[in-house]
């Protein structure tokens, strides 16, 4: 069982996911450069690669980074706690900025003997017991009112010589006059050192009740209703502080999935309930291999295992038998539903990496070599987009060495076909292609990939004369699972599962097919506007809301007035005026 966290390369960003998170710089030994936050990971990392980041350490960075590495989670708030966790871990030589957590507030034990819980923002200076950072100050504080409301401890930063309101109305213990024992008032601090690493969390509710029925039955007003307060605020507290009931404070979670050549798992481990790091694995599958039990061991080879572990799917783990494995107590809990979300979002990215990853490898390109009979580096795939015979476009996207080069990516307008005829309009693109390949106006591939059949092979096929090897990619309506096939000139089929060479001309058929579809939506747009132009009252949203209910030019010209004003976002005016720019005018 190997770790695996793919390399996006810092050429290759655009691969990283559009969602919040954390990323990581590595260098060339897989060591933590570089580490930080962000709303959208994709955007952020784009910055550093195009050069957008200005500050003076960015230029020093990017020229030892070899690989980059992201976790997603749920929104910017977990991104913070656990950017700080990682810096912590691991710390980075380039977060030069952020090793001191200056500006975030920390929950901290005073160091003396009858000590004082207080929110800090110097993490630095002496305490007995400190913990954070946390993100929102202020329900932080409302945190350390809840504690003290249920366990009563000192409230005055210098120790009065009399016992002040606080003792009258029952929320402080008061040490100052010798009310408390030092042992007892220490067993105090170890319940709230204990709740606030989310141990004892689910007793923490039924306390803090018992405790109103007691201010209640002694009178203590003030004290009951401040302890209402508290107990309204717990779920908000525990949902926010992600507080988790475990023995030892510590809870791994593990999601599985297969498939019939991979076992793929991401574990995410907490510590107090909160997240501190992502792994991922994946391992080659002998058929009906067993890889659960023995992936969890690798994982702990080096490590010691928590008091409990979840996992996803239910039932893929059984607590006796990871006690044999692991030597040691574990309990099996359900796995949080905000968990499995988290789990799942990051698992779908890394099945997509290594997926990427195997699609342009070396057994890829040796298959694409075995099919073609020679060895293949670039491939153009062509694909047609119309609707309904209109604006007909050519979209034709270029890989090469592992990537999509966009700079050779080409549309046409196809200029010699009248309504729908794919076999037709691909003529038309190849013999274009054609025509630039004899001038060295542009580079030849060593493959022209079509999206379509037979009939589109033979069509292009006189088209490309002896220029280019051809292949077809279609999908297959005969078989029981809707696959998909090659399909050569000869007519002869191979049918593609899920291997490598399957992967890569997938994912080279759906970047042409995104990218005719784009061109024909771009040019409907086009006609559409420059048909529009000029009409009162008909802007860029009024356009947009005709081309989605009509589609075509056609449609809008010959519909009625009653048809137009039934446009949502067109106005009985607007709708009168286009019918006149076409029936009038």
């Amino acid at each position: 069982m190997h770790t695996d966290q793919p390399p996006f390369g810092p050429l290759d960003p655009a691969r990283i996911p559009q969602e919040p998170g954390v990323y990581m710089f590595l260098d060339e030994t897989g060591t933590v450069l570089y580490v930080g936050k962000a709303r959208d990971l994709k955007s952020r990392v784009r910055q550093y690669f195009a050069g957008h980041d200005e500050r003076p350490l960015v230029p020093f960075l990017m020229r030892r980074v070899a690989d980059v590495r992201v976790v997603v989670v749920r929104d910017e708030r977990e991104a913070l706690v656990l950017e700080r966790r990682l810096i912590k871990r691991h710390h980075p030589p380039y977060n030069i900025d952020l090793k001191d957590d200056k500006s975030y507030p920390y929950l901290a034990f005073t160091d003396e003997k009858f000590p004082l819980l207080v929110v800090t923002r110097k993490p630095h200076l002496r305490y007995r017991y400190l913990r954070g950072p946390f993100t929102d100050a202020a329900l932080l504080r409302r945190f350390r009112r809840a504690l003290l409301a249920c366990h009563p401890l000192r409230r005055c930063v210098k120790m009065p010589a009399k016992a002040c309101v606080y003792h009258q109305i029952g929320l402080c213990p008061a040490p100052c006059e010798g009310r408390i024992a030092a042992d007892e008032y220490d067993r105090r601090v170890r319940r709230v050192i204990a709740l606030i690493e989310g141990r004892d969390w689910r007793e923490f509710g039924a306390a803090v009740t018992d405790e109103i029925e007691r201010a209640a039955a002694a009178l203590r007003f003030e004290k009951a209703a401040e302890l209402r307060d508290i107990l309204r605020l717990l779920p908000e507290l525990g949902t926010r502080f992600g507080v988790e009931s475990t023995r030892r404070g510590g809870i791994d979670a593990f999601f599985f999935s297969r498939d019939e050549r991979t076992l793929f798992l991401t574990v995410a481990t907490y510590a107090d309930g909160a997240l501190t790091d992502l792994y991922h694995f994946h391992h080659p599958l002998a058929p009906d291999a067993e890889l659960f039990y023995p992936a969890v061991a690798s994982f702990y080879a080096h490590r010691a295992p928590p008091a409990a572990l979840s996992c996803h799917p239910d039932g893929t783990l059984e607590a006796d038998a990871l006690e044999r494995l692991l030597d040691a107590k574990i309990a099996l809990v359900p796995m949080r539903p905000e968990v499995r979300d988290l789990l799942l979002r990051n698992h779908i990215h890394f099945k997509e990496r290594i997926s990427r990853i195997g699609a342009t490898g070396p057994e890829a390109r040796d298959a694409l070599a075995a099919v073609t009979g020679a060895p293949v580096e670039s491939v153009l795939c062509l694909d047609i987009s119309t609707l309904q015979g209109t604006h007909t476009v050519a979209g034709a996207v270029w890989w090469e060495g592992g990537r999509f080069v966009t700079k050779h990516y080409r549309r046409f307008t196809i200029r010699t076909i009248e309504g729908q005829n794919d076999p037709a309009a691909i003529a038309e693109a190849v013999s274009r292609f054609r025509a630039r390949w004899e001038k060295g106006d542009w580079p030849k591939p060593d493959l022209l990939l079509i999206d379509g059949g037979l009939p589109q092979l033979r069509a292009a096929l006189p088209a490309a004369g002896d220029t280019v090897p051809l292949l077809g990619i279609v999908k297959d309506r005969r078989g029981d699972r809707g696959g998909e096939k090659l399909v050569a000139p000869t007519g002869e089929e191979t049918p593609l599962d899920d291997g490598p060479l399957a992967l890569l001309l997938k994912r080279i058929r759906d970047e042409a097919h995104r990218f005719a579809i784009t061109a024909n939506r771009t040019k409907r747009k086009e006609s559409v506007a420059s048909l529009l132009g000029g009409i009162p009252g008909i802007g860029p949203a009024r356009e947009k809301a005709l081309i989605e209910q009509f589609r075509t030019v056609e449609r809008i010209r010959s519909a009625t007035r009653d048809e137009l004003r039934a446009v949502p976002g067109l106005t009985r005016e607007a709708a009168d005026a286009v019918w006149r720019r076409f029936h009038e005018e």
